[in-house]
């Protein structure tokens, strides 16, 4: 039976005004209990024409991105009556003057979000997600030398909008309930892609630090990650992603267990001047030995060694995974009149759970905003701004995906504190490397000894004065050191914990080690972003790590409003894996409704035939631009600036399937049109005539030549030096709040930076008991 306790959002009432750009915002909202109104234009809601179809001719596509809504069909007066109730707006570009609405109910939050924003000079362009993957520096990271850039498969700008609209509808909401006092956020999907894409950035501007980099750009190499350590390889039966890491010594251990990998021991590869040639030859032998592996029962071998393999699943696997059948964790879906399995939930509420709702629930019980609210904490000392101020979060996160997850709500004004332990750095985790810089600033760091009972128990005391507490260990490692939920909520009863795990805390793969590669061959997303005929391609950075990262920072935001309800916190059970399978949805319900197996396409769209729609080559060496047509005017258009007379008399060419048909003979005409000309400039003429493009833009032309993104000061320079890696770039959080401008930003510290004022602030600790401590070592 369905948990039918009222989600987190219960008490939350929200208007959907959105479009392709942020629509996820609304399911991920409403599925965690808010009231959600889709309020469609009377002309008719567009995306429910989007493909694939159920065999009853509703959307799919529809049905997924607009799960547990209910819809009204726009009328002149239904906006400015629901906004006088409502506590937000999720809007693209459908309010003419938000500011009336905030005037009238001064609680409301509007979200606004666009393409670009609302200045500058690509304020007007028209951005479909090829174009905006394109220009967002997505594209550029993913193919290899034989392909053009490749988009990620499906709608993949569509979530990432989303889950950024709502981290910034749910902070502001949180402002409002403290304070009364609703505000304007602001979004553009542009700078949104340009903040996920983990290593683009630190190449462009770290690059003479990194020891693989060649210049400020990384040519893109299929599956192989920037640390050149995971990549995917042929085993029989089907692909593996591979890595080495976190271990290599275990690896080589096995490798020489099965009688290969001997050149690994060579003395010289215990100098650490030596591990780029050290990771090559391991690479070369692991490609060799794994050759000779059937790729499912080595795969389960891998993993039951700790090694984070990922086997490379297409949708029909992904379906049939046995981990997510353990967890029953697939969900029906209303389409029309049926009901087709889909996703379930990215992250598990214990008091509060997440649920598909069908259209005939009915509403949420009654609100409870008088339950009692833990008492508040004091601010902390160190500068900070935003609308989270005064949340305390205990963040024992590392590498990526936990890290970006506090960094984002640290940035909005959390008092987050990061213990960390110099035992405990992996690779490129620790406080010198730029790659820990980029996602550990406003936070401060105490380090303590955890394998020490004293420093146990400090922890605990910390864990009694936050309201979250968040990890993304393996599961139970807070638990075994006595600091889990069970130990601390009896003393904290409105203490939130949050573990992002790659699997979850139970199922037969509970105990897998993953990391962003392995996610993705696990969920699909490997097997399906790439061109037909190939398996091991992928995505070029570490998508699904800051997209976990997002979706963890929605499950604080909504544990956080659900507090409010029943004046209890809860623990949250949150798998990288299940939010990764969770960007197959259209896929998947594809497959469980019509039994059609998603294959890679390219640049091509999976489910529409949209013609043309890819990446086409400019002058120069590598230089691209993609085109996306979506409709007859489009076409017409581009005709008339091709100067493609022909075309615009060919009857056969005026409708979206006849262009589909002709696809490879219109793709190779526009190459040879596009092959002589500058980039940029076939961008502007392109736009200027009414057609879709973008040049795909790599790390190195986001922060030197994007005139939006320097327009919007996107990026900056921190004003502290950073004691090892001396003065800093980074790119600012996309999120711009009218009220409360979380627009102060403090460099990552080192190893213990923060030991007196955390101690001070959080525990009423003196200077002396910590320097007592420090010099026992318990506090490093």
């Amino acid at each position: 039976m369905p948990d039918s306790r009222p989600g987190p959002l219960a008490n939350v009432r929200i208007i959907d005004l959105t479009d392709d750009r942020a629509i996820y915002a609304g399911k991920l909202l409403a599925d965690l209990g808010a009231q959600v109104t889709r309020v469609e234009p009377s002309g008719g809601d567009p995306l429910r024409q989007r493909a694939p179809f159920h065999d009853n001719g509703a959307s799919l596509w529809h049905a997924f991105f607009t799960s547990s809504r209910r819809f009204q069909t726009e009328e002149p007066d239904t906006i400015s009556r629901l906004a006088r109730s409502a506590d937000v707006i999720l809007d693209c570009e459908r309010l003419p003057n938000p500011e009336a609405l905030i005037e009238a109910n001064p609680r409301l939050v509007i979200v606004d979000v666009t393409s670009f924003g609302r200045t500058g000079p690509w304020t007007d362009f028209q951005a479909p997600g090829l174009v905006a993957e394109a220009l967002g520096g997505v594209a550029a990271t993913s193919g290899d030398a034989d392909t053009p850039p490749l988009k990620l498969y499906g709608d993949q700008y569509a979530f990432v909008g989303g889950v950024y609209a709502a981290v910034g509808a749910l902070a502001a909401l949180n402002h409002a309930r403290e304070t009364g006092q609703g505000q304007i956020v602001r979004l553009s999907t542009h700078e949104a892609l340009g903040s996920i894409l983990e290593h683009v950035l630190m190449w462009a501007w770290h690059y003479e630090a990194l020891p693989f980099a060649d210049g400020p750009v990384l040519p893109r190499q299929g599956s192989l990650h920037w640390s050149n350590a995971y990549v995917v390889m042929q085993a029989i039966g089907g692909s593996i992603m591979i890595t080495p890491t976190p271990d290599f010594s275990k690896q080589v251990a096995w490798l020489i267990e099965e009688g290969t990998g001997m050149d690994l021991l060579d003395e010289r590869f215990s100098d650490p001047a030596n591990l780029a040639e050290m990771i090559d030859l391991t690479m070369t032998t692991l490609r060799e030995w794994v050759s000779t592996k059937e790729v499912e029962p080595f795969f389960h071998e891998a993993q039951a060694r700790h090694h984070p393999y990922g086997w490379v699943m297409t949708t029909p696997e992904v379906a049939a995974n046995p981990q997510l059948d353990a967890r029953d964790w697939w969900t029906p879906y209303p389409a029309g009149d049926a009901m087709v399995r889909g996703p379930g939930a990215p992250y598990h509420f214990s008091d509060t759970p997440w649920r598909v709702k069908s259209l005939d629930d009915p509403p949420a019980s009654p609100s409870q905003e008088g339950a009692p609210k833990p008492e508040a904490v004091p601010h902390s000392g160190r500068r900070t701004t935003g609308p989270l101020e005064g949340i305390r979060i205990l963040d024992f996160t590392h590498v990526l995906a936990g890290p970006f997850a506090t960094r984002v709500l640290a940035d909005m004004g959390a008092d987050v504190v990061k213990i960390m332990s110099s035992t405990r750095a992996g690779l490129a985790g620790g406080v010198d490397h730029p790659y820990h810089a980029l996602w550990n600033r406003n936070k401060r760091v105490f380090q303590l000894d955890l394998s020490r009972q004293e420093a146990r128990d400090i922890a605990r005391e910390l864990a009694l004065q936050a309201d979250v507490v968040i990890d993304n260990f393996s599961v139970g490692v807070l638990d075994r050191w006595q600091i889990g939920y069970d130990d601390v909520s009896p003393d904290n009863p409105g203490v939130i914990y949050i573990g992002m795990s790659g699997m979850g805390v139970s199922g037969p793969w509970s105990k897998y080690v993953t990391y962003a590669p392995t996610v993705h061959a696990l969920a699909g997303l490997t097997y399906l972003t790439g061109v037909p005929g190939r398996n091991d391609i992928g995505i070029g950075f570490s998508y699904n790590d800051h997209m976990a990262g997002l979706h963890g920072a929605v499950a604080v935001l909504a544990a956080l409003e659900g507090r409010r309800l029943t004046g209890r916190g809860q623990r949250i059970d949150m798998s990288q894996f299940e939010v990764g399978v969770n960007f197959g949805g259209p896929a998947l319900l594809d497959w469980f409704a019509n039994g059609v197996a998603a294959e890679p396409v390219g640049n091509d769209p999976p489910w529409e035939s949209w013609t043309p729609h890819a990446i086409y080559p400019c002058a120069g060496e590598d230089q691209w631009c993609a085109i996306a047509v979506i409709d007859d005017e489009q076409w017409r258009s581009l005709c008339r600036l091709m100067e493609a007379r022909d075309w615009l008399d060919d009857n056969a060419l005026s409708t979206v399937d006849g262009r589909a048909a002709r696809r490879s003979e219109i793709d190779g005409r526009i190459s040879q049109w596009t092959a002589a000309q500058d980039r940029y400039e076939l961008m502007h003429r392109c736009q200027q005539a009414g057609v879709p493009a973008g040049v795909v833009q790599t790390g190195d032309d986001l922060v030197t030549r994007d005139p939006q993104l320097a327009e919007a000061n996107m990026h900056f320079a921190y004003d502290d030096p950073h004691p090892d890696l001396g003065p800093l770039r980074a790119d600012r959080l996309t999120l711009r709040f009218e009220k409360t401008p979380a627009t102060v930003y403090n460099r990552s510290e080192v190893y213990g930076e923060s030991n007196l004022s955390v101690a001070a602030d959080w525990l009423g600790m003196s200077a002396d008991e910590v320097a007592r401590l420090e010099a026992e070592g318990v506090v490093e």
